[in-house]
């Protein structure tokens, strides 16, 4: 976790991932392993991120997120796969 993140209640963070500065997590989240969680991005409440995601930065995610997923902007839309 980098400065200025913010991490509320409840949430769970898994191996490897990366939560870089001014990140906002709401409560009851739970990101999976290896994910990058961009600079001043924002999570909602009660939200699941699967393994191997990447946020951009600045992205409102609003939704759960399937592993492997690229997403950017506000709201967060999909992008691309991070893997096959």
């Amino acid at each position: 976790m980098l400065p200025n993140a913010v991490i509320s209640h409840d949430d769970v963070i898994g191996d490897y991932t990366c939560i870089t500065g001014g990140v906002y997590i709401s409560g009851g989240v739970t990101i999976g392993h290896s994910c990058y969680i961009g600079t001043n991005s924002a999570i909602n409440g009660n939200i699941t991120i699967g393994n191997y995601c990447l946020v951009g930065m600045g992205s409102v995610v609003l939704k759960s997120i399937p592993e492997n997923s690229v997403v950017v902007g506000a709201p967060a839309k999909f992008i691309r796969h991070t893997r096959p």
